[in-house]
Formats: structure tokens, sequence, C-alpha cells
């Protein structure tokens, strides 16, 4: 059908080319696309305006619903197979090509989609391919698998030929990956009780394993199934495409993970555990290939360095054996390169497909040898795979006979049975956020500019200036049209004519153009060809940018007389054409590093945001794109006088939460695999953030001894009228606080047990260590990220769970670097940590273009949840148009200016309510790893006066919690379940009033 699909393009082509208003060959794809959806309209008698019809190519069908038809079936397929035309910019230049159509070409009046029209050349072929396209994916290019070929005298990587006729290797044939074993789940918790036993006896013959309880501690292990007749406690488990699992702290939700994971491979059940760290991802590795599991490591970063970084144990010069296998693999054939690859600095990069012999492409000869790729070797086979969020969305697979590379995401469709997401709600803010980066212009210079110095430094001083001249022009470029753009966008001019700058909007080139009337037509048009094609009539205008500042003032005198730009509006221009210049410019400041690094490897420790890398094609296939269309652009920020640069591409939360309909059948069965979702705080309705639009299946509860520890907690405000959260000089404020309770401080010194002190920045816990190692006779200590090297009085993050070995009193904190993934206890299972203060209210930056996306994320995936899933046709249409309305409003909304927090909108208030809520909740988590119930319960205190919000601040956050709470609570739908996740929080803040 590609054949027939290339046929039909070239005779229409053919046809059109004699005429008078000529398509561009290259455009000529996307017309016949454009009628291959009107066709698809036709079909099913959908209504409605022709541009509104994109809205079948945003893969919004299926998101937050658990029931399909035929139709879902055919609308993956055309998003699929149409995908080019899910960009609005793209429909919008289709729809204008197809009317350049000769009458005898165009199957449709396009405001008439209803009527096929008569005497059309080629209508059966059409009709024959169309109805094709929306009943089968049919692929852009041809599988490409490289040859396996052992038995050769030599390679070439990159034209250089490599000689391995010295080497005598062994064959190896493509495999196909293990299948899964499929149909639904059903354990019983005696089942679990059984092999949670034979782990235990296992560990105990293991002098490399530290010794276990598993079976002790699923003794008091309570299950309840939450159905329509309400709570009810289980002794079964059953998995069936979306398992929903909550359970506040001290349920045992990793002990579940464990041993789940052990039953479904002793099972034949092939499973995937998502974690969030590399150090998570090796060690139950470690363990699992330990305890007999066939289990495979898989990390997504690309530098060896930090990863090993990630997982070195203090005071030791080399890694643990535990981890070396998996990080420290050598790759042969940069042994043999001579300065072509470097294996060490390029993990991840290696050239193990991109090699040739007698100019056909070949699988690296030393593949089945080569311990760099072990783990993708062992994937195939693997009954458990280990992994993080990056890597399933980024990672490929090795080479799979008739398949070739495979994203892990498309991977876990076909081949597991099961895939396990621990703190699904943290993992559903990172699936989004990943998917729709944003970065400060400023931070994005500032983190290259060193990497970019040298790189000139090295130009200067040897003899490949060529090589850096892109690079350097690029980042000159840059830094020169972004200063235009600061210097001149708080003009009264520019707010005056650009609404979106004014109150604080989202804008681009392509954007701001197009809100344009009075400026002279020719001008307009091309400035849009440069935005749309990089056709420009202005490269008299760049050449001046890196000459002088003089030059540039005669180049804009003469586009000025060029274009008849009368004198109010001078200044407009120059914002206009420096914004597309800093568009440009940045974008090719990415491409430019990424061909240096073909030439030195070690510009792979330049910190390239995702924000440049488009979507894959595979995984944009799969995934919704975003509901406030896929955009590129511009946030300001009026009081750092910065901007933001942002991408939104996809739904990155639709891997998780619809990862067993991301494929059906043509009857509407999910295909993927079975979804099992594990939170404390994954329930949390009005926070579109974390909460997770998925019933809720089963219920895990605490032991009674856990509940009533955890009833006996206060959570006491102290009195202060010192503000730190909202006020500008926080480290002062910080001074000031810490002298005031100092002897709050100096008591918890000399009781018994450590302290944790809870700050909001690696910045503010340098300051805090410093203000009390000044006034505390003891030591403190800071966390620091995992990119920074230890130094002294330090720990840094992926170490925290060993720190028991270090002697510290305090720890000082960035709330979201600890609040999760950690269990920081002592030899006995006991938390370290017995006293919780909280210097500073915790809060996220206002205006920030994640935040945004993921509010507006989870109210799409909320709305088109709760719309009837018996509706099709333009009604279903409807239903589309309308949540992309509704999602853009809420964008505007959440990120309009406002004074304060209570000036906010609602839905924002609300979400930053419900998630400070579920912080601190994490937070105090951290203080209830409770073996020995006999203890004082930990005690947790809130300095800072702004979580109350008296006098001068009119946001009180402990008592927007509290009534969130309350109203949660007694609610008749989910007031039970709201009650087992959260009434000891309530009660506890109660008791500290």
């Amino acid at each position: 059908m590609v054949k027939v699909y290339s046929k039909l393009l070239k005779d229409i082509y053919t046809i059109h080319s004699h005429g008078n208003n000529i398509i561009q060959k290259k455009d000529m794809d996307n017309v016949i696309k454009l009628e291959c959806l009107l066709y698809y309209n036709y079909f099913n008698k959908i209504t409605g305006k022709v541009k509104n019809l994109q809205g079948l190519l945003q893969n919004l069908h299926k998101i937050g619903r658990n029931e399909f038809s035929k139709i879902h079936y055919e609308l993956d397929i055309l998003n699929k197979n149409l995908k080019s035309l899910s960009s609005m910019q793209q429909m919008k230049k289709a729809i204008q090509l197809y009317m350049q159509l000769e009458d005898n070409l165009r199957l449709f009046n396009i405001n008439d989609i209803l009527h096929i029209r008569e005497n059309i050349d080629f209508e059966s072929e059409r009709i024959r391919v169309y109805e094709y396209l929306f009943r089968n994916v049919v692929e852009e290019v041809e599988l490409s698998i490289p040859q396996v070929k052992t038995d050769i005298s030599y390679v070439k990587i990159d034209d250089k030929k490599i000689d391995i006729s010295a080497y005598n290797l062994p064959l190896y044939d493509l495999e196909s990956p293990k299948p899964k074993k499929g149909g639904d789940i059903k354990i019983s918790i005696k089942d679990l009780k059984i092999v949670a036993e034979e782990m235990d006896e296992i560990i105990s013959r293991n002098s490399f394993l530290k010794r276990q309880s598993y079976r002790k501690r699923l003794e008091s292990f309570k299950v309840s199934l939450n159905n329509q007749y309400g709570i009810e406690e289980v002794e079964n488990i059953t998995i069936k495409e979306v398992c929903h699992i909550i359970g506040m702290v001290g349920t045992g939700k990793s002990t579940l993970i464990q041993v789940l994971v052990f039953y479904l491979a002793k099972k034949g059940y092939r499973s995937m555990v998502l974690f969030e760290t590399v150090k998570e991802v090796v060690d139950n590795t470690f363990l699992f290939e330990k305890l007999g599991i066939q289990a495979v490591a898989i990390n997504g970063e690309r530098n060896q360095q930090n990863r090993i970084q990630k997982v070195i144990e203090y005071d030791e010069m080399i890694v643990n054996e535990n981890y070396a296998q998996y990080l420290t693999g050598n790759c042969y054939i940069s042994n043999l390169a001579e300065g072509v690859y470097d294996s060490l600095t390029n993990y991840g990069k290696e050239p193990c497909y991109n090699m040739k012999y007698n100019d056909q492409a070949i699988l690296c000869p030393f593949f089945s040898i080569c311990p760099r790729k072990q783990n993708i070797r062992k994937l195939n086979k693997a009954a458990t795979i280990f992994t993080n969020v990056n890597s399933l969305l980024t990672t490929r697979t090795g080479m799979i006979k008739k398949r070739g590379r495979l994203l892990l995401l498309e991977y876990a469709l076909d081949f597991m049975d099961v895939v396990i997401f621990d703190e699904a709600d943290a993992i559903q803010v990172r699936l989004d956020s990943t998917l729709n980066e944003a970065e400060y212009t400023e931070d994005l210079l500032k983190s290259n500019f060193s990497e970019i110095k040298n790189y000139i430094e090295k130009a200067i001083l040897g003899s490949e200036f060529e090589s850096y001249r892109d690079l350097h022009v690029s980042f000159t470029m840059v830094i020169a049209a972004l200063s235009e753009v600061k210097s001149l966008i708080n003009t009264k001019t520019i707010h005056e004519n650009f609404s979106n700058i004014k109150y604080g909007q989202w804008f681009s080139g392509y954007v701001l153009i197009n809100s344009l009337k009075f400026l002279p037509n020719q001008f307009i048009k091309d400035y849009l060809s440069f935005v749309q094609n990089n056709k420009s009539e202005f490269s008299d205008l760049e050449d001046a940018y890196i000459l002088n500042s003089a030059k540039l003032k005669i180049r804009y005198e003469e586009l000025y007389e060029r274009y008849g730009i009368e004198s109010e509006y001078k200044i407009i221009v120059r914002f206009l054409i420096a914004l597309i210049f800093t568009e440009k410019y940045i974008f090719s400041l990415q491409t430019e590093l990424e061909q240096v690094q073909k030439i030195h490897d070690s510009i792979d420790q330049a910190t390239l945001p995702n924000i440049f890398r488009k979507i894959n094609n595979k995984l944009k296939g799969l995934l919704p794109n975003s509901p406030t269309n896929n955009r590129f652009g511009f946030l300001y920020d009026r009081e750092q006088n910065t901007l933001q640069i942002f991408r939104q591409q996809a739904i990155g939360r639709s891997a998780m939460i619809d990862l067993p309909y991301l494929k059906i059948d043509e009857h509407g069965k999910a295909l993927g695999p079975h979804t099992i979702l594990l939170s404390g705080s994954s329930f949390a309705p009005g926070s579109q953030a974390g909460h997770i639009y998925r019933k809720v299946n089963y219920i895990l509860e605490p032991p009674n001894e856990m509940q009533e520890f955890i009833k006996k907690i206060k959570i006491k405000h102290m009195k202060t009228d010192i503000r730190i959260s909202g006020t500008k000089d926080k480290k002062v404020a910080l001074e000031k606080m810490c002298q005031e309770f100092k002897d709050v401080f100096i008591n918890a010194a000399e009781e018994e047990g450590r302290s944790l002190i809870i700050v909001n920045s690696y910045q503010q816990a340098k300051w805090v260590q410093e203000i009390l190692n000044r006034i505390l006779a003891c030591k403190v200590y800071r966390l620091v990220p995992d990119s920074k090297k230890a130094e002294n009085y330090c720990i840094q993050r992926n170490k925290l769970n060993n720190s028991i070995n270090i002697d510290y009193k305090f720890l000082v904190a960035p709330a979201t670097a600890i609040s999760r993934g950690f269990n920081i206890v002592d030899n006995n299972g006991q938390s370290l940590f017995k006293k919780l203060f909280v210097l500073i209210r915790p809060m996220s930056k206002p205006k920030q273009v994640g935040e945004a996306v993921t509010i507006v994320n989870g109210k799409v995936t909320e709305f088109l949840s709760n719309c009837s899933v018996t509706v099709y046709g333009s009604e279903y249409l409807n239903q589309i148009q309308n949540a992309r309305s509704h999602a853009q409003k809420v964008w505007n909304d959440i990120l309009r200016d406002f004074y304060s927090i209570s000036h906010a909108d609602d839905i924002l208030k609300k979400n930053i309510t419900v998630s400070r809520l579920v912080l601190l909740m994490q937070l105090i988590g951290r203080l209830l790893r409770v073996t020995d119930y006999s203890v004082e319960p930990p005690e947790i205190f809130l300095l800072d006066h702004a979580f109350t919000g008296e006098k001068e601040i009119s946001f009180n956050l402990l008592k927007e919690i509290e009534e969130y709470l309350e109203v949660g609570c007694e609610n008749d739908q989910y007031g039970v379940l709201m009650e087992k996740l959260y009434m000891p929080f309530l009660e506890g803040l109660r008791r500290g009033k």
C-alpha cells in the first residue's frame, strides 16, 4: 500500500504541475493527508469546521478512559498515519494549499465535507488508499536492520577503517524477546507471604545481602478492596489493566513491590518497575539477581562518570563491585578506534549501529561479548526490568528480530505483563515535565558558557577554528538578540501593543506577529516566512548583529525604509526582529554544540536541556498531544527581568495512567501491560497535578499499632513574627529565625536522636548550616545534589539512606529533595530523626510553566474521563474541542499576573494547597519509619510566620489545608478514602494548635 500511496501522490502532482498555482512537491503529501482526514469525516458523518478536524489528530480520544471501540482503534491508526497534520500551523497551511488544487483533483469542497464532488480524477484509487490509512498503520520508512557479521577483517566508523582481523569473534543472531504470559493476574495474600518467606530464606544464605524480614513485614499486611459496595478487607489482589493502590506511610508499599516482583517472576510473568534514582535501579537489580531472578537495569543517563558518582560509597576510591558490573563495562571498539570514539565520556552514544562493512550497515561485531551492552543483551530474556522515567521515554533497545530498535515504552507495551510505578503521583508530574520542558534563558546560557569558552580557547590555540566558528557565532547572536529583547520588553510601546506580554501570557514571534494589523503586509509576510521556513529578508540584519551597533543602526534604517515602517512602530519592529533571532539562534546553539561533540567528546558535560530535542516520532504516535497545542514560546518574568523558554509536546502522564490502552485491538481490547500505581498521596481530589484520575482499587492499611502511634503526633506552629516565604532577603530572615529559636535547637541537640531541618533550596541549606554551626556546639550537615562533589559536612542526595554511618546531629535539606524515596533508618529500621523543623513555608516560584502544564494536563484528563464513552461522530469532536478550549482557559488563568497567592486563580490556589499538604506529609513520613511503637512519637515544628498568614499575609496555608481535609473527609463519594490517607495528619494539625 505504501507503493500505491506513492503512485497516487505522484499522479496527482503530475496533473497539478501543469496548472498555474503549483504546490511544492514536498507539501503535496500533507495536502493528500488532509483529504484523507476529510474522507474519514465524510465516512463517519462528522460535521464541523475543517480546521477543527485537527482535534481528531491530538491523540486525546483515550486519555483517562477504560472503555473503547472500533472508532478508537481507527483514531489510533489515523493519529499515526496523519500525525504531520497534528500541528495547527501545518493544518492551516494544508487547507490553504488544498484549495489551490484544480477542481478535478479535489474530492471535496472545503465548505462541504459531507458530499463527494463529481468527475474527480483517481476517485476509486483515493478512496481505497484513504480507507486503508485509517485501518492500517503505514510505516514512513522501511525498517532498517543492520546485518550481523563477525567473520570480517574490518569495520568503518565515520569513514575511518578499523582493523579487527586479529579477533575470532563468536556468531551472534538477533533475538526475539521472551513473550509476555498474558491474562489477568489474581494473587492471594497467603501466596505473597509464602514467597516472602522464600525470599528471606535465600537472603539468609547469601553473605552479600543485608538481612531482610519480608515475611514479618507481611504479617500485619492488610488490603481492602474499594468497590461500589464500599470498602472491605480482602485476601486476594486482582491485577487487571490499571490497578491503583493507595496507602499511607507504614503500610508496606515498598515491601509489596519487591515481594510482588519476585512472585510474578516465579509464575512466569514479565515485569518492569520504575524508580527515581540510579542507585535504586541498580540496588534492586543486584538483589533480584541474587534471589535467582533474571533481572536487568536500564538507566538512561549518557555520561558514565555521572552514573558512577551516584552510587559510589563514602570514602571509596573505587566503585563497589555490586554496582561495577552494571556501570563500568568498557566498549571494545573504542580501544581500536584510535581517537574516533572515546567510550568513557560518551556512555550511551556507542557506535554499535553506526558501522559499515563493504558500504553496508552492520551491527558492531563485538556486540555479543561487549561488557558495555550486557544489559541491553539481557533485556530480551529478563523476567524483571528496573528503570526510570527518562529511560522509559527515551532509551531504545538493541536490535530485535523483525522489529529493529524499539523505545523502552514500545517494548513494555508489547512484551511486559506488568509495569509498576512507585510514588505514582510524583512520577505523573515527572512524566508531564519531561515532555514539556522549561528553562530560564540566562540559566541555559550560563550552564553552557564554560564549555563554549573552552572550545573557543582551543580554536584560538589550535588549527580547528572552522570547527567552532558556527558555535561561536550562535552563542554571540543569542546574547546580542536576547539583550535587545530584554532592553525593549519593558517599554510602554511594547506593553501597549502586545497584550500577551502586558498580562504575563506566553508569546513567540509567530504569536505576536499574527496579533498585529498595523504593520505593512509585506513585512508581516517576510517575517512569517522567516519563522516558518527560515527564509529571510533580514540576513543583512543578522550580519550586523555580530559586527557593531553603528552598523546595526544603519541596517535597521534601511529596513524601515524598505518596508515603509512608520516612526511610532520602529521599536516594535526592532523587538520582533530581536525575538525571532533569539528563537533561531538558541536552537542553532544546541545544534552547533552537538556538532562540536563529534570532534571532542567532553562536550557531553554541557547541560543541554531536553527543551531542544523534539519528541520521538514513535512516542508522538502513542501519547496525546499537549492540549494547548504543541508549541514553543517564551514567558516573561517582570520581577526578575528574565525569560522562560518552553516547549510543550505531549501529555506525559498518559504513559502511566493509560499504559494498558496505548495499544488496543479493533474491538477496543487493551493490548498493553497491566499497570500498578502505588502511592500514599495519589488520591487528592482538587489537585490536577498530583491526583491520579484512575479509580482506587485497593487500600493498604497500617497495623493498629502504627495507627495509634501516628495519632499521638503533634504538628506545632511556633509563634513568631518572622516571615521567610515571600521575603526578598531570605538569608537575613533565616538568621533571625535561627537566633529566635536558638534555645529550641539547643534542646534538640541535647536530647536523644537527630533532627531534620527543612528549607526550600540547596542555597538556603548552606546558609542555615553556616548559621547553626555558629550558634550550636554540634555537627550540622547539609544535603547537596548528586552532581555536586561532597565537601566536609555534606551528604550527597543518593547517599542519604546510608547516612547512619555519619556522625551528625542536624541535617539541613531542601523540602523537595528529601520528601520522597528515602528510608533514613537505624540498624533496627527505626527512623534516625526524632524532630522535624520546617523553617520556611515550602512554595514553588510563581508562574512556572512546568506547574501550569501539570495542572492543565490534569484538568483535561479530568474533563475527558468524565465525558460519555458512547458519544461518537460530531458529538465526540465537540468533546475534544471543549476539552482543548477548557485547557487554554486554565493555562491563561494560571499564568496571569497576580500580586499574591490570595489573588491567584482558584484552581492554582487549590493545587498549591494540596501539593503543600502532600509535601508536608511526605516530610513527616521520613520520621515515621517505625519498628518500636513504645518510643515517643516525633515532634513537628512549623516555624515560618507565613504558614498561618496572619497580619499582612492573606493566604493561611494551614487553614486552607485543614478546610480541604475536613471537606474531603465529609464527602459522600470519597470521604472514606480521604480519611484512610489523611485523617492522622488532620488530627495532628488540630492537636498542634
